[in-house]
């Protein structure tokens, strides 16, 4: 069961770096906060109670659908450069069995990223 519970938690973070670099990658304006406030007419990521969470269209719903059983996530976000993000995604199950990736990402539509680190970003697609 143990190398089980440590595969769940890498294929989970691994598909969620990979979501996020989807989602965002195509920003047009981005921020970073400290913690999550919605905009009108922006999207977020960020974290509520251990789930990652993407807000959009005036609903939050869970980055993965819901389907990653008993793993606690955690995330932060910085700015590399100006138009450069760099995240951090950890998942956790047990205390015992974890798992990390950090990545940087290019936003392609955007000229410079607001805010220097934090554990959400706002955007617009």
């Amino acid at each position: 069961m143990t190398s089980s519970k440590q595969s769940e938690v890498q294929f989970n973070v691994r598909m969620a770096s990979e979501r996020i670099e989807d989602i965002v990658r195509s920003a047009s304006e981005m921020e970073i906060q400290q913690d999550y406030t919605s905009v009108a007419g922006k999207e977020a990521i960020y974290i509520e109670n251990s789930s990652l969470k993407h807000y959009k269209d005036g609903s939050s719903t869970d980055l993965l659908g819901g389907n990653y059983g008993d793993i606690s996530f955690h995330i932060s976000f910085n700015k590399v450069s100006d138009g450069i993000l760099g995240y951090t995604v950890t998942g956790e199950i047990d205390g015992e069995h974890s798992y990390q990736i950090s990545k940087d990402v290019w936003i392609l539509k955007i000229e410079k990223i607001t805010g220097n680190s934090g554990k959400a970003i706002i955007f617009k697609p």
